[in-house]
């Protein structure tokens, strides 16, 4: 009984894996969102349905093999089943290993500033805009989703500020010590209300940067752009505000998205590159919405001899950028894994890579990026991924290695020194 209850268990597991590694891929591709919608609402159902299944036909049927221990009875159908199930039980053992060796100190890198309490509870009509919106898919969405806020131990509302030293392999010393604000993923809708965006607004304003950078994702709600005028509208930097947009926003009015952050006095990255003079040297920031909006920024010859800092809204174009050679890449998306589970790690992350690249700081070759969890999404829950905005301090190699030596030549003086005597 035993046994059969373990590979009943490691079945169960295996299939859920299957299910939750296709929803985290489709997610990471340019696929009509009805689509991905029918995609989701099956996995719903199957992830609850099949064990269910299994412990009917298999254990209480048919051959009861979970009493009388015989396997060997399975029809070729259920045999496949379950041999798809033990591959996914397999990649399950390999996700776990790898959030252990490999992703688990990206994602810890930083230091908390400060955890700040959001305002619960949903949009009000008359901060959604008409009242035939409002009733229509904004109060569809909330209805459909406010449940999930009153979890337990739901993290959703738990602002984290964060603090992050990057040191790109090529950062110039010109450029030791710049420092930028990273947003992402705000998704304005009518699940939350007006007062939880301002407070985040707020937070993000007592933050000193030279630059602020929102790595796309929004809005879901068009009537919601209401708000950017005290919510985003309110932050500014020196060296100014940048932003893209991501998949959300493409599914609605992106152009007029666009506009609406424009007015506001943000800066459209979307598939273009700038260059920022910063003292004596100059930076060339970039945007990078595929595969959803715009092509791939184009760098020229003066451009890749600069430094380069690009956003791109999903950690997918990490190996592209990489074999660019860009030094810096701020991205968002994958919500830091929406719930990380203790032992198994995250569990959602719309990614080609699965939860490769779930939330923190990464490195390949010369080019680092930092993955932000964001701050909101249509589904408002989180766990072990509380939302989280954060203050990047971007350092050069060499600076930091000279301040090492200063420190350890200070360090042998006060030990040479002779002890003074009273």
């Amino acid at each position: 009984m035993f046994w059969s209850l373990l590979a009943f268990l490691a079945v169960t597991a295996g299939h859920a894996e299957l299910w939750i590694t296709l929803v985290n891929r489709v997610y990471g591709l340019p696929i009509p969102i009805r689509t991905l919608h029918r995609i989701r609402a099956t996995h719903d159902v199957a992830i609850f349905a099949f064990p269910c299944l299994v412990y009917w036909r298999i254990g209480l049927s048919g051959p009861s093999a979970f009493f009388s221990g015989q396997w060997g009875q399975l029809s070729p159908p259920w045999i496949v089943v379950f041999l798809a199930c033990s591959a996914g039980l397999a990649g399950l053992i390999y996700s776990i290993g790898a959030w252990w060796i490999r992703t688990r100190r990206c994602m810890t890198a930083g230091t908390r500033v400060a955890l700040i309490a959001l305002p619960r509870g949903s949009a009000k009509q008359e901060d959604t805009g008409s009242a035939e919106t409002a009733g229509g898919r904004t109060e569809l969405v909330s209805a459909a989703t406010k449940r999930l806020t009153r979890f337990p131990l739901n993290q959703q509302f738990e602002l984290e500020t964060t603090e992050k030293q990057l040191a790109p392999a090529n950062w110039p010393a010109e450029l030791d010590g710049l420092s930028i604000l990273h947003l992402s993923d705000w998704h304005l809708c009518s699940t939350f209300s007006r007062q939880f965006y301002e407070t985040a607004a707020a937070a993000a304003s007592r933050v000193r940067a030279d630059m602020i950078c929102f790595s796309g994702d929004l809005s879901d709600d068009i009537d919601c752009l209401d708000w950017l005028p005290t919510t985003l509208g309110s932050l500014s930097a020196p060296l100014g505000n940048w932003f893209i947009l991501g998949n959300h926003d493409a599914l609605i009015d992106h152009a007029h998205i666009r506009s609406r952050m424009v007015a506001i006095g943000w800066n459209d990255l979307g598939g273009k590159t700038a260059k920022l003079d910063v003292g004596p040297a100059t930076v060339v920031v970039g945007g990078d919405e595929v595969p959803w909006l715009n092509a791939v920024p184009r760098w020229s010859a003066d451009d890749r001899a600069l430094p380069r800092l690009l956003l791109a809204h999903s950690p997918d174009r990490f190996p592209h950028h990489s074999g660019e050679g860009v030094d810096l890449i701020l991205a968002g998306h994958t919500h830091g894994g929406q719930i990380i589970l203790p032992v198994v790690g995250p569990v959602y992350a719309p990614s080609r890579y699965g939860c490769r690249f779930p939330s923190g700081v990464y490195v390949q070759g010369s080019t680092v990026m930092h993955v932000s969890r964001g701050l909101a999404g249509m589904h408002p829950i989180r766990f072990g991924a509380r939302p989280e905005i954060t203050r990047l301090v971007i350092r050069s190699p060499k600076c930091l290695a000279e301040h090492s030596r200063d420190e350890l030549r200070t360090s042998d003086r006060e030990q040479t020194q002779p002890a003074r005597r009273d």
